[in-house]
């Protein structure tokens, strides 16, 4: 059992500068060890008598696996008692009132969280026990107006003390700050309306919002006082930086074809009969990264698929070979892809879908042991909770996502502490296809996050010498 002489300096100073204030916003890369940091902030709280009871809100997974387990590793969280509120209103309504230093809920359940403290504790007269609101991978509450963060304001004045969490706070650029600050100060640094927000700070083209000249700075010295900002770079420089392999494909003449006048009109015929069509051009960016993995759905809901090609798939099989034995783990975009690699494959193992909690555990167990030697899985369904980093330095991406946050969080599952290989990550890519686009967007909202996470301690540092 470690004790808290093993944490690492950085994380002493993030625990210190949460405590130091009831709201923070800690945004640490992904392997830093955010949870045993707020962790040890809310054990040094119990202990100072300051907040008996916290609510944590985090994904259904790391409810499940993460939080509990992690307190259970040190000897100063070890003593932390948990309540998991989950299954049906029932079943949920007995757990919130379960005594306990932590509960936890995932997002979907803040509706009703909402709905449920108001309709009991506030109308009988009777304050929340919680003091203090954690929100892990508070990056899904970026929207800032949909349904589980209207729930939340109803709430957030009984939780003085509010710490938000994520390593991926800008995945689709600083226009989802607002979103993330929200629940944390109330609105007080960057407003309580969106339109405001994007008013202020954007100016629109069509449907996209660009920074407008001179507000990046703004947002980033309203926000300093109470950001905590910690690059893997910075603070573990001797933690094995992830290689990126870009492996290149080339669509048969049959299938480019058809590619090419889906693109152009939104209707191609196969060679081998059939047809493929939509009714958009954002149904039919999807529908040609598909050709590009190699195999669409026949038609929109449906969830037949054609094979149109084994590019992708030829060298999913290259890069296994080359591999020599050692584990690989595969990320794909669509159910289609993953059955085709499925049948391709018949000793890979899938990772996602129903699992219940101790299924994914024995999965990660066997992987850590290296008795998987293919894992299989959907960005949202690994890239939260688990830690694979024990039995394999190599990655897949079969087929790209358009979303940062699932992007860094899956390729940290193999990059982070306790790492002893460099991470490898294979991106195989359609040449000439949608594929590329992809991959500029996701390398474009990398260098906005990273620039507000490199740059927010300078405004830090200015905030605190005045």
């Amino acid at each position: 059992m470690r004790t808290p002489s093993d944490l690492h300096d950085y994380q002493r100073t993030a625990v210190a500068e949460i405590l130091s204030r009831p709201q923070s916003m800690v945004l640490l890369d992904v392997g830093l060890g955010k949870t045993i940091i707020a962790l040890t902030a809310i054990a040094e709280r119990v202990d100072r008598l300051e907040c008996l009871n916290t609510l944590v809100v985090a994904p259904k997974r790391v409810c499940s696996m993460v939080w509990r387990q992690e307190a259970a590793r040190w000897t100063h969280t070890a003593g932390l008692t948990f309540s998991l509120v989950s299954g049906n209103a029932t079943q949920r309504a007995y757990a919130l009132r379960n005594h306990a230093d932590v509960h936890l809920i995932n997002y979907e359940n803040l509706p009703w969280l909402a709905d449920y403290l108001i309709a009991t504790w506030l109308r009988e007269g009777e304050y929340f026990p919680w003091r203090a609101i954690v929100y892990d991978e508070v990056d899904m509450l970026k929207n800032g107006t949909g349904v589980r963060s209207r729930a939340l304001q109803r709430i957030l004045p009984y939780f003085p003390y509010r710490i938000g969490m994520t390593g991926t706070p800008a995945g689709n650029g600083y226009i989802d700050l607002w979103g993330e600050y929200l629940v944390v100060d109330g609105g007080d640094r960057l407003g309580t309306n969106r339109n405001h927000y994007l008013d202020q700070y954007f100016e629109q083209y069509g449907y996209r919002h660009i920074l407008r000249q001179g507000a990046e700075d703004e947002i980033k010295s309203h926000v300093a006082d109470i950001t905590i900002s910690m690059t893997a770079s910075e603070y573990l420089p001797g933690q094995h930086t992830p290689v990126f392999n870009d492996v290149w494909v080339d669509l048969p003449p049959g299938v480019r074809r058809v590619y090419d006048e889906l693109e152009r009109e939104l209707f191609a015929e196969l060679d081998a009969g059939g047809s493929l069509e939509v009714a958009n051009e954002g149904s039919m960016l999807n529908k040609c990264l598909q050709i590009a993995n190699g195999q669409p759905y026949k038609e929109a809901g449906s969830q037949e698929w054609y094979a149109l090609h084994d590019a992708k798939l030829n060298v999913l099989g290259e890069i296994i070979s080359e591999s020599n034995g050692q584990p690989v783990l595969v990320a794909y975009e669509f159910v289609a892809d993953c059955e085709r690699i499925m049948e391709w494959f018949p000793g890979a193992v899938h990772l996602g879908g129903a699992m219940t909690p101790e299924q994914e555990i024995e999965i990660q167990r066997k992987w850590d042991s290296g008795q998987i030697p293919l894992l299989v899985g959907h960005p949202a369904s690994m890239g939260h909770g688990l830690n694979l980093q024990h039995g394999g330095h190599i990655g897949v991406w079969f087929g790209l996502t358009w979303s940062l946050g699932l992007y860094l969080q899956l390729i940290g599952r193999l990059a982070r502490q306790g790492q002893t290989q460099v991470p490898v990550f294979h991106r195989i890519l359609a040449r000439n296809t949608v594929d590329e686009a992809q991959l500029m967007a996701l390398e474009r909202k990398n260098d906005e996050q990273m620039d507000l996470k490199t740059t927010i301690n300078d405004y830090r540092r200015k905030y605190s010498a005045r």
